[in-house]
């Protein structure tokens, strides 16, 4: 709810309506939010585009659900309802569509280390990388430090089941054999850091390493895919 009144409260100016894209793909309504990248897919981006993203998917969950109680009202009353349920599917399967256009031109930008990375007001980083001594010929150990920051203006932060990948060339991603005595999702008073330390072992010679910092549950995954910032590694 935060983020649909912050959302709310700014103007989105609306710039130009793109009909079609390079490849004459349709893409659809482009603001300074919302714009397309050379494959001529959706590409949200800037920091704006989250508040635009949680809303589409609001108003879509809210449409499906008013939809699927007026079918349901229909049907006790022995009403047709052909058209709502035909109505209800466009609107999953141009939702999904749209999801799949984002999905195809999400870009992975690099990152200096220290660069914070926040969800709301939960910020957190690579602070640093360190390669430790491993106990097999054939495995890597890195330490990553994170740091984690409460950037609220008045409110004490717990983030909602954060994770970090490390993630190689070939998209294969390791999570932490140890999180070290700070979690991630510790909580953190207002303008406080905190320091955790994750070990990760990882195959030997994998080359490209970068790390992934995330956040949400699992419904987050339903959102518009956005751009991911990845901290290289080596």
């Amino acid at each position: 709810m935060r983020q649909i009144n912050r959302f709310l409260d700014k103007q989105i100016p609306f710039t130009s309506i793109i009909a079609a894209c390079r490849n004459g793909l349709a893409c659809g309504l482009c603001t300074d939010q919302l714009s397309c990248n050379e494959a001529g897919f959706f590409v949200l981006l800037d920091d704006n585009s989250h508040d635009l993203n949680t809303l589409i998917f609001l108003l879509t969950v809210l449409s499906a659900a008013i939809l699927l109680v007026t079918i349901v009202a229909r049907v006790i009353g022995r009403r047709p309802v052909v058209k709502l349920v035909v109505a209800g599917v466009v609107i999953l399967l141009a939702y999904g569509v749209a999801w799949g256009a984002f999905w195809l031109g999400r870009r992975h930008s690099v990152v200096p280390l220290g660069t914070d990375i926040c969800f709301d007001d939960w910020c957190a980083t690579v602070d640093s990388v360190h390669e430790l001594p491993s106990p097999s010929p054939d495995s890597a150990v890195y330490l990553l430090v994170v740091r984690m920051s409460n950037h609220a203006r008045g409110i004490a932060q717990r983030p909602s089941e954060p994770r970090i990948h490390i993630i190689d060339d070939r998209g294969r991603a390791w999570t932490p054999v140890d999180t070290g005595p700070v979690p991630l999702d510790a909580r953190l008073e207002l303008h406080e850091s905190k320091k955790a330390r994750l070990k990760f072992v990882v195959p030997a010679h994998t080359s490209s390493l970068t790390a992934l910092i995330e956040e949400g549950p699992w419904i987050t995954d339903l959102l518009f895919p956005e751009e991911q910032p990845l901290f290289k590694l080596r």
